[in-house]
């Protein structure tokens, strides 16, 4: 037995893009998925699992009623909040779930599902602050949800990460730090979302997507993002079929940069905002922090054949060597998030009130014969908030080994 990774059996969990109702293409390819590479705990759909139409709820109705039932536990991102279907749903189901193994993720939270640590955030923006500047969190020109609760914990002393995070939208300024033919892609990919079914997106549309390629999705997730040092990000929305190349959460994005202590300055922000290169020397071997993937899926049922189911595989980094867990593939950028993305400076002491009452975690403790080399305990949760429609936060479980 030579680590967690070795002891410890991975998680197998599905991601989906936005359903839009497809509930039946959604769960058949699942049940496939399932039979052939699973069994799979779970699958988490972002972006928007209800669609058009004058019932939007229509698709979910036999589910509710018993007639059908979801194939494995569904966990559906309510990336519309302020939809009057969606508070339909919700009404009389204060755990969120709507019907047998669907379960529906509302407001924002840190928690454990299917084994892995799990950041969502599926708040509707909060109106423009009417007072003379931002107080609180989160809070500026754009009207960020309230997430204070969410910045709290990620800023807890021996905070490490998670292993997912979960937006309604793109994090702004993922794509800075990537070379040109990889900003081509994400802006192609976009603008195919943007043409819809047709598929008709030419490469005049990407050139004009291209334009405003820093400026899509929002601070909020990118605030979210870089705060929460994700392994994993997915992000709905965008109906875009992309994944952006990994990039390290070492330096100003994640853990604070040396000051004299043996360890190199690593990548981060400069102080013009943009990424600086990660150097040659950390790429391809590893960092005091670990790497953050993101990706994009396309809706549900895609016309064009775009992907919009991954597979995932994860050891809990909770449970993992910290050797393998900070390793940097080839091709890792720097942390591509500038500092106005960050939590508001001024904003600080609120979180230093809010912090004290968040419930510790215990901690779980080395599998026998393996010396103390993991990543550390794992977070701290959320306490139970009964304003909350999800629910209070499952405790800590070692999965099973």
């Amino acid at each position: 037995m030579s680590g967690y990774g070795a002891a410890v059996k991975p998680q197998k969990v599905l991601i989906a893009g936005d359903v839009r109702g497809e509930f039946g293409a959604l769960f058949s390819k699942v049940v496939a998925a399932h039979e052939k590479h699973g069994p799979f705990a779970c699958v988490f759909c972002v972006g928007d699992f209800l669609g058009a139409g004058a019932d939007p709820a229509t698709s979910l109705r036999p589910y509710i009623a018993g007639e059908k039932r979801a194939p494995i536990t569904t966990y559906l991102l309510n990336a519309r909040p302020d939809c009057a279907a969606v508070r339909e749903l919700l009404t009389g189901c204060p755990s969120g779930e709507i019907a047998k193994d669907i379960v529906l993720l509302a407001g924002s939270a840190l928690t454990v599902l299917c084994g892995l640590m799990v950041a969502y955030d599926a708040r509707p923006p909060s109106p423009p602050p009417t007072h003379a500047g931002p107080t609180r969190p989160g809070e500026d020109e754009e009207g960020f949800g309230e997430t204070e609760e969410l910045d709290a914990a990620f800023a807890r002393r021996g905070y490490a990460g998670v292993d997912l995070l979960l937006t309604g939208e793109w994090p702004r300024g993922v794509c800075a730090g990537l070379d040109g033919a990889a900003r081509e892609q994400a802006a192609t990919a976009l603008a195919l979302a943007r043409a819809g079914s047709n598929g008709s997106a030419d490469s005049a549309d990407a050139q004009r997507v291209a334009v405003e390629l820093d400026a899509f999705g929002t601070r909020r997730a990118a605030r979210l993002a870089a705060a929460a040092r994700p392994r994993y990000h997915f992000a709905g929305g965008a109906s875009a079929a992309w994944a952006r190349a990994p990039y390290s959460n070492y330096g100003d994005c994640g853990l604070p940069r040396s000051n004299g202590d043996g360890v190199g300055a690593g990548a981060g922000v400069g102080s013009s905002g943009a990424p600086d290169a990660l150097s040659a020397s950390q790429a391809g071997t590893t960092t005091p922090s670990h790497v953050t993937r993101f990706v994009s899926l396309a809706p549900v049922a895609d016309p064009l054949g775009r992907k919009w189911l991954h597979a995932l595989n994860l050891v809990p980094m909770a449970r993992m060597e910290r050797a393998k867990l900070s390793e940097v593939p080839a091709g890792t950028t720097a942390c591509p998030y500038a500092h106005d993305q960050r939590p508001l400076p001024h904003a600080q002491a609120h979180l230093d009130a809010l912090a004290p009452t968040l419930a510790p975690l215990p901690i779980v403790a080395s599998p026998a014969g393996v010396p103390s080399g993991g990543f550390g305990p794992p977070p701290q949760l959320l306490p139970p908030n009964p304003t909350r429609p999800h629910g209070p936060p499952q405790p800590w479980a070692q999965p099973p080994l």
